[in-house]
């Protein structure tokens, strides 16, 4: 058994190690496509889909035909109010409900 007035400093070290492992996990899971784009990173987006294209395939044979495509514009930042418009006008339900959470997280039981 640990003695209380080292228990806090081993809860501390496995909080260390357990950010460690998220930023060693980090490093195996790629970037997704769309972010890239969004920064001007094609290449490496592309590289992303071709391999993702290749796994589908072979497990699941040829793809269907793109219905459509999307448009995306590169810049470096997103303005606080495409995030607000976006929020109010697009997904009315979900900024509400991530209030309540946020609200019902704060709150002491």
């Amino acid at each position: 058994m640990v003695s209380p007035a080292f228990g806090w400093r081993f809860a501390f070290g496995i909080g260390a190690l357990l950010g460690l492992s998220i930023l060693l996990l980090r490093q195996s899971v790629p970037e997704s496509p769309r972010w890239l784009m969004l920064r001007g990173q094609e290449d490496e987006a592309g590289r992303i889909i071709g391999g993702i294209e290749r796994a589908v395939r072979e497990r699941e044979g040829d793809l269907k035909k793109p219905e459509g495509s999307i448009k995306i514009a590169v810049r470096d930042h997103t303005p606080l109010g495409d995030v607000w418009k976006t929020m109010i006008r697009d997904q009315p339900r979900r900024s509400v409900l991530g209030l309540i959470l946020m609200i019902g997280q704060s709150l002491p039981l």
